[in-house]
């Protein structure tokens, strides 16, 4: 029988414990990101549209889950689904959410959330919330694993980077809230 240590008793506990003891833990030694995509979004407005009921309640889970993670810092696009997705995180921590807007590149954008993180001082426990296709790639930026893009119908997958000086990035992936469709 193989004995987890390192990583691997990290995943184990992060899969058992409340995310909070994970963030609180991790973050000591440097940076712990939460990275989660957008809750699900009504159809219209097709630039901009609003959550749907079932996206309210995942962004609720999402409030919960990280209810006792210290969150610092939220970091979101200018877009309404990113913006409500982290509204109660950012309501229950009194914070002032930092905006990267998506302009230009989705490369550029990807680098400016990365490079926002970094830029925040060690000890602290950041929320990013983007979109499938950023999501992922930020993971990758932060020096994280790397995972292809998330499905159309994946809006319970939260990555966990923990960026510390000694031992490198270290990615933890779970899921929070109801189960997607697909995976019903």
């Amino acid at each position: 029988m193989r004995r987890a240590s390192g990583f691997g008793l990290l995943i184990l506990i992060g899969a058992m414990a409340p995310i909070g003891a994970v963030s609180r833990a991790s973050a000591q030694a440097g940076k712990i990101v939460f990275l989660v995509r957008h809750a699900e979004k009504s159809a219209e407005p097709a630039g901009d549209p609003a959550l749907t009921d079932e996206g309210c309640l995942r962004a609720e889970a999402l409030a919960a889950a990280l209810e006792d993670a210290g969150i610092d810092h939220v970091i979101t696009t200018q877009l309404r689904r990113t913006v409500d997705t982290a509204a109660l995180v950012v309501k229950n921590g009194n914070l002032d959410p930092e905006i990267v807007a998506v302009r230009g590149g989705i490369d550029d954008h990807i680098r400016s959330v990365a490079d926002a993180v970094r830029s925040r001082p060690d000890g602290e426990a950041i929320l990013v919330v983007g979109h499938s296709n950023t999501i992922p790639a930020i993971v990758g930026e932060l020096g994280g694993s790397k995972f292809p893009d998330l499905k159309d119908d994946e809006y319970a997958t939260i990555f966990i980077v923990v960026l510390s000086d000694a031992k490198g990035p270290r990615t933890i992936r779970l899921t929070f809230g109801a189960p997607e469709e697909s995976a019903r």
